[in-house]
């Protein structure tokens, strides 16, 4: 992501795995290129541990359809599209 600040998410939802100690939030994000031109709307997953954040984007869609299509670990209700965003 070029313009990270730029970022808008969307359905972002997450879900806590491993004890508490991992979370997988997947939803959608839309940022800007280099063109300042937004790209479209695009699926992302993240997994985050203590020491580690995994990330897949559009380039990587076949892990974040395996990710995202049948989340490990129990869903944490709402919607964290705004906590996503950028400060």
């Amino acid at each position: 992501m070029l313009d990270y600040p730029s970022a808008r998410f969307a359905d972002v939802k997450a879900h806590v795995a491993d004890g508490g100690k991992a979370v997988l939030f997947c939803g959608k994000v839309n940022a800007k290129n280099r063109s300042g031109g937004y790209v479209g709307w695009e699926g992302f997953a993240a997994f985050v541990t203590d020491s580690a954040t995994v990330t897949a984007g559009a380039s990587d869609a076949p892990m974040t359809a395996i990710y995202c299509s049948e989340p490990i670990g129990s869903p944490v209700p709402g919607d964290f599209s705004a906590a996503m965003a950028h400060r």
